[in-house]
């Protein structure tokens, strides 16, 4: 046998050991690991996921739409796109897009539990009779 064919087998024999190692460190990951989940809703300031809340001051977003006082929502979570400064509060019913800017509506959103305000829940109806 030459040395040229030494080295072949020898070169042969190492990259097969180190595939066999990649291949099992790659099962191991995989028993290992846990799976991803998605986060789920989050909280934005005093506003709280499944709670409902009452608008106390009344205030247009930034659909023009305008929230009176006494509106009541329900709360499930926000998304905010950092590049408009686009903050949307994912409510029931729908959701109020609003826009963190001074000149749109972050005085707003700073000053969110002046015109949010966690509703009481009415209280439970009796039996009738």
């Amino acid at each position: 046998m030459t040395a040229l064919q030494k080295l072949v087998i020898l070169g042969t024999a190492i990259l097969a050991t180190v595939l066999v190692i990649w291949v099992v460190q790659r099962i191991i990951a995989r028993f290992n690991s846990k799976p991803i989940e998605p986060p789920g809703p989050a909280a934005f300031m005093h506003l709280k996921p499944g709670h409902r809340y009452v608008v106390r001051q009344a205030f247009t977003d930034f659909d023009g739409s305008i929230h009176p006082v006494g509106e009541t929502w329900t709360f499930h979570g926000y998304n905010f796109l950092p590049y408009d400064d686009g903050l949307t509060l994912i409510v029931e019913p729908g959701s109020v897009r609003l826009q963190w800017r001074p000149e749109a509506q972050g005085e707003i959103i700073n000053d969110l539990e002046h015109y949010i305000v966690e509703a009481d829940e009415p209280p439970a109806a009796g039996p009738a009779g």
